[in-house]
């Protein structure tokens, strides 16, 4: 028989609830009691079960929303970087022309001043452009060949060993986005006598 005690039911928020029984001589009610106290309790447990699947669910569903969202981001800078490589691909012509005229210093120095200035300044502006956008010139020149980021275009024998597999001549310069090469270098590597 239960007499004016004080059951607590503790939560897993640290929440209590007090349940007391009144005093009684029924034995049948004392009987139903326990019966709904075991009850309550069976509630208690699969109301914390469920309550349990539910926040895993929510836990899940904002996991995979973050989830989403991380590669969508990622899918978005890739395009823009495709998009930006493709755009400057065009360009690296006109630079290339801009290269070979001004690369021709006799021919260079016999224009107007005025007219020169002006094109060093609109080329000075595409580079710019280009640099802005992350498009930077790779001019390997005295630096070991990368077969990854340059291009063979012939071998020349060196006298100096240490020149063995060094770029020892830039045909065209090559341009990287970031990591991705857009157009590798056209180079002459050295090549030891052996």
């Amino acid at each position: 028989m239960i007499k004016d005690e004080e059951i607590i039911i503790e939560d897993d928020l640290d929440t209590t609830d007090d349940v007391v029984l009144e005093d009684t001589d029924d034995q049948n009610q004392e009987l139903g009691s326990k019966a709904k106290i075991a009850n309550l309790r069976k509630e208690l447990v699969a109301a914390r079960k469920e309550r349990d699947e539910y926040l895993a669910q929510l836990q899940r569903e904002r996991a995979d929303g973050i989830n989403l969202r991380k590669t969508e981001e990622a899918k978005r800078d890739n395009l823009k970087t495709i998009l930006t490589g493709n755009m400057c691909e065009q360009l690296l012509p006109v630079l290339d022309s801009f290269d070979a005229a001004m690369g021709n210093k006799v021919a260079w120095e016999s224009v107007e001043a005025n007219w020169r200035i002006g094109v060093e300044y609109i080329y000075q502006q595409l580079v710019r452009v280009l640099e802005d956008s992350g498009v930077v010139a790779d001019n390997p020149m005295s630096r070991p060949f990368d077969p990854l980021s340059h291009e063979p275009h012939d071998y020349r024998v060196v006298d100096d060993e240490a020149q063995d597999g060094v770029v020892v001549e830039v045909l065209q310069k090559g341009y990287k986005l970031k990591d991705l090469v857009i157009r590798p270098a056209r180079v002459v590597v050295g090549k030891s006598k052996e």
